[in-house]
């Protein structure tokens, strides 16, 4: 399979574009998944610390 030569196929782009779209979002969604999971394990931490 030779594809550098010959140009993208329209529907190859449109899938290219809404895999690069999906990449994207996925990986904010990954992001902020994991800023709320550091922020619930700190919060858990100090209320801990503060019941001591």
């Amino acid at each position: 399979m030779d594809t550098g030569s010959k140009p993208l196929k329209p529907i190859q782009k449109m899938f290219t574009a809404f895999l690069a779209i999906t990449t994207c979002d996925l990986l904010k969604r990954l992001v902020i998944f994991c800023s709320y999971v550091d922020q619930q394990i700190l919060y858990q931490e100090t209320e801990s610390d503060f019941h001591q």
